[in-house]
Protein backbone atom coordinates (compact mmCIF):
# COMPACT_ATOMS: atom_id res chain seq x y z
CA UNK A 1 0.00 0.00 0.00
CA UNK A 2 2.85 2.40 0.82
CA UNK A 3 4.46 1.73 -2.57
CA UNK A 4 1.16 2.44 -4.32
CA UNK A 5 0.70 5.71 -2.37
CA UNK A 6 4.20 6.89 -3.19
CA UNK A 7 3.66 6.01 -6.84
CA UNK A 8 0.43 8.02 -6.98
CA UNK A 9 2.07 11.02 -5.30
CA UNK A 10 5.03 10.80 -7.66
CA UNK A 11 2.72 10.91 -10.65
CA UNK A 12 1.83 14.50 -9.71
CA UNK A 13 5.40 15.63 -10.25
CA UNK A 14 5.77 18.81 -12.26
CA UNK A 15 7.90 19.21 -15.40
CA UNK A 16 10.20 22.17 -16.08
CA UNK A 17 9.92 25.09 -13.63
CA UNK A 18 9.35 27.92 -16.11
CA UNK A 19 6.37 26.24 -17.82
CA UNK A 20 2.86 25.84 -16.48
CA UNK A 21 1.92 22.28 -15.60
CA UNK A 22 0.01 20.73 -18.49
CA UNK A 23 -3.73 20.82 -18.10
CA UNK A 24 -4.81 19.26 -21.40
CA UNK A 25 -7.56 16.70 -21.22
CA UNK A 26 -6.76 13.07 -21.85
CA UNK A 27 -8.10 11.63 -25.12
CA UNK A 28 -11.44 9.89 -24.82
CA UNK A 29 -11.08 6.18 -24.23
CA UNK A 30 -12.64 3.82 -26.81
CA UNK A 31 -15.65 1.89 -25.67
CA UNK A 32 -14.79 -1.43 -24.13
CA UNK A 33 -16.90 -4.56 -24.25
CA UNK A 34 -15.76 -6.00 -20.95
CA UNK A 35 -16.89 -4.72 -17.58
CA UNK A 36 -14.63 -1.97 -16.26
CA UNK A 37 -13.06 -2.32 -12.84
CA UNK A 38 -14.28 0.10 -10.16
CA UNK A 39 -12.10 3.16 -9.67
CA UNK A 40 -9.59 2.78 -6.88
CA UNK A 41 -9.61 5.36 -4.07
CA UNK A 42 -7.13 8.16 -4.59
CA UNK A 43 -4.28 8.81 -2.22
CA UNK A 44 -5.15 11.51 0.27
CA UNK A 45 -3.01 14.62 -0.08
CA UNK A 46 -2.11 17.04 2.71
CA UNK A 47 -4.67 19.73 3.35
CA UNK A 48 -3.11 22.99 2.18
CA UNK A 49 -6.14 25.03 1.22
CA UNK A 50 -6.67 26.62 4.60
CA UNK A 51 -8.14 30.06 4.96
CA UNK A 52 -6.11 32.76 3.23
CA UNK A 53 -3.57 34.30 5.62
CA UNK A 54 -4.52 37.68 6.96
CA UNK A 55 -2.37 40.79 6.75
CA UNK A 56 -1.01 40.33 10.26
CA UNK A 57 0.46 36.93 9.40
CA UNK A 58 2.35 37.94 6.24
CA UNK A 59 2.86 41.67 6.61
CA UNK A 60 6.42 42.88 7.28
CA UNK A 61 8.00 39.45 7.75
CA UNK A 62 11.64 39.59 8.82
CA UNK A 63 12.90 37.33 6.02
CA UNK A 64 11.22 35.81 2.98
CA UNK A 65 12.77 33.23 0.68
CA UNK A 66 11.12 33.03 -2.74
CA UNK A 67 11.60 29.42 -3.73
CA UNK A 68 11.85 27.79 -7.13
CA UNK A 69 11.82 23.97 -7.33
CA UNK A 70 13.17 22.58 -10.60
CA UNK A 71 16.85 23.41 -10.81
CA UNK A 72 16.91 24.23 -7.08
CA UNK A 73 15.59 21.29 -5.04
CA UNK A 74 16.71 18.89 -7.74
CA UNK A 75 18.23 19.11 -11.21
CA UNK A 76 16.27 21.08 -13.77
CA UNK A 77 15.11 18.12 -15.85
CA UNK A 78 15.14 14.96 -13.74
CA UNK A 79 14.63 11.83 -15.78
CA UNK A 80 13.83 9.52 -12.89
CA UNK A 81 11.77 9.92 -9.75
CA UNK A 82 14.71 9.23 -7.44
CA UNK A 83 16.40 12.33 -8.87
CA UNK A 84 13.69 14.61 -7.47
CA UNK A 85 13.90 16.36 -4.09
CA UNK A 86 17.38 15.09 -3.31
CA UNK A 87 18.46 14.90 0.32
CA UNK A 88 21.46 17.17 -0.24
CA UNK A 89 19.38 20.02 -1.67
CA UNK A 90 16.52 19.65 0.81
CA UNK A 91 18.93 19.60 3.74
CA UNK A 92 20.66 22.74 2.50
CA UNK A 93 17.30 24.46 2.15
CA UNK A 94 16.49 23.56 5.74
CA UNK A 95 19.83 24.95 6.89
CA UNK A 96 19.23 28.25 5.08
CA UNK A 97 15.69 28.63 6.42
CA UNK A 98 16.76 27.95 9.99
CA UNK A 99 19.89 30.07 9.80
CA UNK A 100 18.02 33.09 8.41
CA UNK A 101 14.66 32.56 10.09
CA UNK A 102 13.14 32.75 6.62
CA UNK A 103 9.54 32.21 5.57
CA UNK A 104 9.17 30.24 2.34
CA UNK A 105 7.02 31.79 -0.39
CA UNK A 106 6.61 29.82 -3.60
CA UNK A 107 7.63 31.48 -6.85
CA UNK A 108 7.92 28.19 -8.74
CA UNK A 109 5.46 26.97 -11.36
CA UNK A 110 4.63 24.23 -8.85
CA UNK A 111 2.47 26.83 -7.08
CA UNK A 112 -0.07 27.03 -9.90
CA UNK A 113 -2.03 23.84 -9.28
CA UNK A 114 -3.43 22.57 -6.02
CA UNK A 115 -2.19 18.98 -6.46
CA UNK A 116 1.34 20.17 -7.19
CA UNK A 117 1.32 22.40 -4.12
CA UNK A 118 0.11 19.46 -2.04
CA UNK A 119 2.86 17.21 -3.38
CA UNK A 120 5.46 19.88 -2.66
CA UNK A 121 4.05 20.51 0.82
CA UNK A 122 4.45 16.81 1.60
CA UNK A 123 8.09 16.84 0.46
CA UNK A 124 8.89 19.95 2.49
CA UNK A 125 7.19 18.47 5.53
CA UNK A 126 9.62 15.53 5.44
CA UNK A 127 12.32 18.05 6.37
CA UNK A 128 10.28 20.04 8.86
CA UNK A 129 9.61 22.83 6.36
CA UNK A 130 6.48 24.47 4.96
CA UNK A 131 5.57 27.32 2.69
CA UNK A 132 3.36 30.16 3.89
CA UNK A 133 2.31 31.83 0.66
CA UNK A 134 2.86 31.99 -3.09
CA UNK A 135 3.41 34.74 -5.61
CA UNK A 136 0.51 35.82 -7.81
CA UNK A 137 0.20 34.42 -11.32
CA UNK A 138 0.68 37.53 -13.43
CA UNK A 139 3.19 36.66 -16.14
CA UNK A 140 4.62 33.16 -16.56
CA UNK A 141 7.67 34.58 -18.33
CA UNK A 142 8.31 37.41 -15.87
CA UNK A 143 8.90 35.89 -12.45
CA UNK A 144 10.58 39.06 -11.07
CA UNK A 145 7.34 40.95 -11.69
CA UNK A 146 5.38 38.37 -9.69
CA UNK A 147 7.90 38.51 -6.85
CA UNK A 148 7.77 42.30 -6.93
CA UNK A 149 3.99 42.29 -6.70
CA UNK A 150 4.11 40.08 -3.62
CA UNK A 151 6.72 42.31 -1.99
CA UNK A 152 4.73 45.46 -2.73
CA UNK A 153 1.69 43.95 -1.03
CA UNK A 154 3.30 42.41 2.05
CA UNK A 155 6.47 44.51 2.48
CA UNK A 156 8.97 41.97 3.87
CA UNK A 157 11.93 43.50 5.70
CA UNK A 158 14.39 41.30 3.82
CA UNK A 159 13.92 38.91 0.92
CA UNK A 160 15.92 36.69 -1.41
CA UNK A 161 14.82 34.71 -4.46
CA UNK A 162 16.58 31.50 -5.45
CA UNK A 163 16.04 30.19 -8.97
CA UNK A 164 17.90 28.48 -11.79
CA UNK A 165 16.51 30.96 -14.31
CA UNK A 166 18.45 34.22 -14.91
CA UNK A 167 16.08 36.52 -13.02
CA UNK A 168 18.92 38.97 -12.44
CA UNK A 169 19.31 39.45 -16.18
CA UNK A 170 15.59 39.69 -16.73
CA UNK A 171 15.10 42.47 -14.18
CA UNK A 172 18.48 43.61 -12.80
CA UNK A 173 17.14 46.66 -10.99
CA UNK A 174 14.57 44.71 -8.99
CA UNK A 175 16.70 41.64 -8.33
CA UNK A 176 20.03 43.28 -7.52
CA UNK A 177 21.08 42.22 -4.03
CA UNK A 178 18.10 39.89 -3.75
CA UNK A 179 18.80 37.01 -6.12
CA UNK A 180 20.86 33.83 -6.12
CA UNK A 181 21.06 31.75 -9.28
CA UNK A 182 21.62 28.03 -8.99
CA UNK A 183 23.18 25.80 -11.62
CA UNK A 184 20.39 23.81 -13.30
CA UNK A 185 22.41 20.61 -13.47
CA UNK A 186 23.21 20.75 -9.75
CA UNK A 187 20.43 22.58 -7.96
CA UNK A 188 21.04 24.18 -4.59
CA UNK A 189 24.63 23.60 -3.50
CA UNK A 190 26.74 24.78 -0.60
CA UNK A 191 28.02 27.82 -2.50
CA UNK A 192 24.55 29.00 -3.47
CA UNK A 193 23.27 28.44 0.06
CA UNK A 194 26.08 30.60 1.43
CA UNK A 195 25.18 33.40 -1.00
CA UNK A 196 21.56 33.32 0.14
CA UNK A 197 22.63 33.71 3.76
CA UNK A 198 25.04 36.50 2.82
CA UNK A 199 22.30 38.46 1.01
CA UNK A 200 19.95 38.19 3.98
CA UNK A 201 22.73 39.34 6.31
CA UNK A 202 23.62 42.27 4.02
CA UNK A 203 20.03 43.49 3.93
CA UNK A 204 19.82 43.47 7.73
CA UNK A 205 22.80 45.77 8.13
Amino acid sequence: MMVQSQSRLASLAQPRSYARPRTGQSPQKPQQQHKEEPERPRTALPSIEAAAPDASSLSALDAVLFLDVDGVLHVANPRYEHQRFRTAQMSLLREVVRRCGATIVLSTAWRLRREHRAFLAAKLDEYGLKFRSRTPSLDRFNRPREIGAWCEKWRPRTWVAVDDLPLGVQDPKRMDGHFVKTRPHLGLDRQAAARIVALFDAQKQ
